[in-house]
């Protein structure tokens, strides 16, 4: 069969240009690119498989932990402020069963909520297992991270808006920690001066020590702490924060948390603030008590 030069491949001869005759008829380019600001959370989407062992439903906060080879997709667990690999990275987009397909994203819109403890416009952060808290990051956590916020204040159809795109970086807690001297069974007792040296957010207080003390609604003790620079309350008058009827006991070697105030204004350090826990026993405790103190800080 005849040949021409015709029918040689021009990349033969060196011509590596494109032409319209190379290509399929049916392909274009776009008309135009993606305008600035085109791409919007609710279109930023990750296919992944699910091995948790459990349905993950809509909503839940996850990151990505791994890779399922016979999927072809990434693998996820859930988040949680509780360690520091464990930062929510995605958010479920629908329930999704175990073994199964699903896409997670960068926003959420979660309806019928209870959100009446929390103002329209309060961040939501993360909390453990996927889940999150209204108003106060979580205590016992090593991180604080924004994951969303409430749109709509109800009891019942509350709403909130989880978003990950754009929120502020997680901030690693400070947890300062020192010995809480011996008190004796009558005595009104303040720690050791607890010096801020940057300003930021107290998250909690949490008492442990080496001997136990039962629930007495006689012979009792009382915490509180202050803010010495700035003259507030830090704790809550609650009867979590004693051992009295009705508060808790401690455990030896467990850890005694103390109930923080609801004014989060008066949560608020200032660099050079100092910092002091009391206690303070009515009548006269069954044992003499010896421990350490640990403040938990979020800095700016």
């Amino acid at each position: 069969m005849p040949h021409s030069l015709a029918s040689i491949p021009r990349t033969w001869a060196g011509d590596i240009g494109i032409v319209a005759s190379d290509l399929d008829p049916s392909f274009a380019l776009p008309l135009t690119s993606i305008s600035q600001g085109g791409i919007v959370p609710d279109k930023i989407g990750l296919p992944f498989t699910n091995k948790t062992g459990g349905t993950l439903t809509a909503g839940t906060l996850v990151y990505i932990s791994g890779w399922d080879a016979t999927s072809g997709r990434p693998t996820v667990t859930k988040a949680t402020a509780a360690n520091l690999a464990g930062g929510a990275e995605w958010i479920v987009l629908a329930d999704t069963l175990n073994n199964g397909l699903g896409t997670v994203g960068q926003h959420f819109t979660l309806t019928a909520q209870n959100t009446n403890a929390a103002t329209v416009g309060d961040a939501v952060y993360l909390s453990t297992a996927g889940g999150f808290v209204l108003t106060n990051p979580p205590g016992g956590v090593v991180q604080y991270q924004i994951v969303g916020t409430v749109t709509v204040k109800s009891a019942t159809v509350g709403v909130i808006e989880l978003r990950i795109l754009g929120q502020p970086n997680p901030v690693l807690l400070e947890q300062l920690e020192m010995a809480f001297g011996f008190f004796a069974t009558t005595a009104t007792t303040e720690s050791n001066p607890i010096p801020m040296d940057r300003a930021g957010t107290i998250i909690g207080f949490r008492l442990q020590f080496l001997s136990a003390l039962a629930i007495n609604g006689t012979n009792y003790v009382t915490f509180s702490a202050n803010n010495r620079t700035q003259s507030k309350l830090l704790t809550a008058a609650v009867a979590a924060n004693t051992t009295n009827t009705g508060g808790q006991a401690i455990v030896q070697y467990t850890g005694y948390p103390l109930t923080v105030t609801a004014t989060a204004a008066d949560l608020v350090v200032a660099a050079g603030d100092v910092i002091t826990v009391s206690a303070v026993v009515t009548g006269t405790l069954g044992a003499t008590l010896q421990g350490s103190l640990r403040l938990i800080h979020a800095p700016l």
